[in-house]
């Protein structure tokens, strides 16, 4: 399909969202080896994310202004369940 075509033909996407509808950004583990930003906004808020974001990885120093949207917030409490989601995977 060319560019021109594009605007006669739809497509349905899944667009993460976390369950409280509020961006989700920084790190989900203590190495701060894995780090997410996900967010509805993404047209009007990717510039300021996107700048905090690379600010974060690469000074290694959290902005305040994400502090709101840290992963952690969302992310089971359960020991066993981090363990198995957050840990390198295992041998068979």
């Amino acid at each position: 399909m060319n560019f021109a075509e594009m605007g006669k033909k739809w497509a349905v996407g899944v667009r993460p969202m976390p369950a409280d509808g509020r961006p989700m950004i920084g790190a989900i583990d203590e190495d701060r080896t894995i780090y997410v930003a996900v967010m509805h906004g993404g047209i009007t808020l990717g510039p300021l994310a996107g700048r905090l974001v690379a600010y974060e990885i690469v000074q290694e120093n959290e902005a305040i202004e994400l502090s709101a949207y840290r992963p952690m917030r969302s992310i089971a409490q359960d020991a066993d369940w981090r363990e198995q989601t957050l840990s390198p995977a295992r041998s068979m």
